[in-house]
């Protein structure tokens, strides 16, 4: 009894060391959770924006096809209106000739 009334102060020291060594353990186990929850959030969140990227170039690619495609059909469009022109002003003026 009279060495635990002599080293008193010690043992509560290292009993207040414990519980704080225990209290931390506790936190980092809790934080170590939290930042591998944020790491793997990142990584879903990185893979939605790589196939949103790749979704969007894919979108980008049929697009310009198809403005190609459309441009393509005003060129026909205008040259077969032009042709159709010139064959009526042609036309006209063959009647024109013969009468």
């Amino acid at each position: 009894m009279d060495g635990l009334l002599q080293y008193w102060e010690q043992l509560i020291f290292f009993l207040g060391a414990l519980v704080v060594a225990v209290r931390l353990q506790t936190e980092v186990t809790a934080l170590r959770k939290d930042v591998d929850k944020l790491n793997n959030d990142c990584e879903a969140a990185n893979k939605k924006i790589q196939d949103n990227f790749v979704s969007s170039v894919r979108t980008e690619s049929s697009v310009k096809e198809a403005e190609k495609k459309v441009e393509s059909l005003f060129t026909l469009y205008n040259k077969l209106n032009d042709k159709t022109k010139w064959n009526f002003q042609r036309r006209l003026k063959c009647r024109k000739n013969k009468s």
